[in-house]
């Protein structure tokens, strides 16, 4: 038993003493057993005190060599087990992958900004909605023109109508004149009657000209009937293709509003889907990392504490059996100072 571990030595040697002491108390109560029984009595005293001094040095003498396997272990376990003596992985994120989540948290600041592209075509929507709104020179000729019929015949319309209505009365007078006077000579008509048969003539010839009169201004009504027509359908034709022109323009207008937003909230939702990901599955190694890591820094604790205590149960065992025999021994001395008596 004597150095197992390096333990007990000091406990071994004071056993030896005591087993000598032991042997020369022996001795003595051989010698001195037909003492008188006051005598004896001190003696048995002086080695109970004896006895009881010893088992409190060996008591301390046991707890110092535990607590020295105690550091003993403990600096083992330090030397096995201490430093990250197990390995760590680095829980930090890399320059590359922080990197990449930078370009993607970059581009989903800007992916749902409407591009140059984007912006023109709805520009010139919105140029050609507003030219939809105004008629073009070709409608506003043809309203102006159609405008102007409604006052009817004009002056050299109305004068150049009035001189072929009144050649042509005249004509007809003429005409009806010779005729008349062709009759009247054939009938020997003179005097009163014939003068009063021809003022006739010339009198239906004034009337004529009252009626030409009457069917000018009715036509000239008429005229203006038909330009006041005119003029509703040219301009129900023209507004009603504006609208329907105005109608596609905007039309295309929100088509192309919608799709630029449907577009733009499409990129950014992937961005940041994409950032959401990245982020995500950063997160995540970091964790398992860190994970592992404090699962490593477990074993190295346990693995100290398993080498302390190894080294306290070995001086543990290695003081047990030593108090044993030196508890053999002292029971044999009692026994040996009985028999003496």
């Amino acid at each position: 038993m004597a150095g197992f571990f390096g333990f007990g030595a000091s406990a071994e040697d004071k056993l030896n003493e005591d087993r000598e002491d032991s042997y020369r108390l022996a001795e003595k109560m051989r010698i001195s057993k037909e003492g008188d029984a006051a005598a004896q009595r001190s003696i048995e005293r002086a080695n109970q005190i004896a006895a009881d001094a010893r088992k409190q040095e060996l008591l301390q003498s046991a707890t110092d060599s535990q607590n020295a396997a105690i550091e003993k272990g403990r600096t083992r376990g330090n030397e096995i087990f201490g430093n990250n003596a197990l390995g760590r992985i680095s829980a930090g994120r890399s320059a590359d992958l922080q990197s990449i989540i930078d370009q993607r948290r970059s581009m989903a600041s800007t992916a749902g900004q409407r591009t140059n592209a984007i912006t023109d075509i709805l520009t010139r929507r919105e140029q050609a909605q507003g030219q939809q709104q105004s008629l073009s020179q070709n409608n506003q000729d043809i309203l102006s023109m159609r405008r102007s019929a409604l006052q009817g015949f004009n002056s050299q319309e109305n004068n150049a109508l009035r001189e072929q209505g009144l050649q042509g009365i005249q004509q007809g007078q003429q005409t009806a004149l010779r005729q008349l006077r062709g009759v009247q000579a054939g009938s020997g008509i003179r005097g009163g009657l014939q003068a009063a048969q021809q003022a006739q003539a010339l009198n239906a010839g004034q009337a004529a000209r009252g009626q030409l009169a009457r069917d000018l201004f009715l036509q000239n009504i008429g005229q203006k009937e038909k330009a006041l027509a005119a003029f509703e359908q040219s301009s129900t034709g023209i507004e009603g293709t504006q609208y329907a022109r105005q109608q596609d323009t905007l039309s295309a207008l929100e088509a192309s509003r919608r799709a630029a937003e449907t577009e733009e909230l499409g990129r950014k939702t992937g961005a940041l889907g994409a950032l959401e990901g990245s982020i995500t599955g950063a997160e995540k190694s970091e964790n398992e990392k860190q994970i592992y890591n404090q699962a490593q820094a477990n074993k190295e604790l346990f693995g100290k504490l398993t080498t302390e205590m190894g080294y306290a149960g070995l001086n543990a065992a290695q003081q047990s059996a030593l108090m044993q025999q030196i508890m053999g021994d002292m029971q044999a001395k009692a026994m040996i100072a009985n028999s003496n008596k």
